[in-house]
């Protein structure tokens, strides 16, 4: 945002400094952030392995967290009026802009990673399958793999690609 950026440490500590490399602020945080920040206007959104969603403003002052029993690795995605990340419990949640909890979504094993295209989530976990899931929280489709999954897909056109851990690169179609 503007002239700053915004990046997470292994040390505990979300930061921001000016883009000559000057710290800004920091801020103490309950775990080593893993996650990617998701920038909204003035709203920083970000997870911690010490297991808590974070919302803070531009000026580094925490509004909430949002904890779960398990690490935080997934960079949330905002979609709407709702916040959306995955979490080592096996767990898709997605948040109110308060950080109140509107649905989970529950697989077999970890998710590392989310993403949302033309309004519909799309994650691999641990359990070996990859999803889709509307945003009201319904499965639309999974895909069986022969692999755990943690790669962040990326989509072109009507494909989504992501890897596994079987050395395949998979390409589907946004149906599945």
């Amino acid at each position: 945002i503007g002239e700053n950026i915004f990046f997470g440490g292994y040390d505990g500590r979300f930061y921001c400094i000016s883009q000559k490399g000057e710290k800004i602020w920091r801020l103490p945080v309950r775990g080593s952030v893993h996650s990617r920040p998701f920038l909204l206007d003035d709203n920083i959104f970000f997870g911690v392995k010490g297991g808590h969603l974070y919302k803070i403003n531009t000026d580094g002052e925490k509004e909430w967290s949002f904890p779960i029993n398990a690490p935080i690795t997934s960079s949330p995605v905002v979609w709407e009026d709702t916040i959306f990340f995955g979490g080592w419990d096996n767990t898709v949640y997605a948040l109110d802009m308060q950080g109140r909890p509107r649905w989970k979504f529950r697989t077999n094993d970890i998710i590392f990673s989310i993403a949302m295209h033309e309004g519909n989530l799309f994650f691999g976990s641990y359990d070996k399958n990859f999803y889709c899931v509307s945003p009201k929280g319904e499965l639309k489709w999974k895909f069986p793999t022969s692999s755990p999954i943690s790669s962040q897909p990326c989509f072109e056109g009507e494909r989504l690609f992501f890897g596994g851990y079987d050395s395949t690169f998979y390409c589907l179609s946004l149906n599945g």
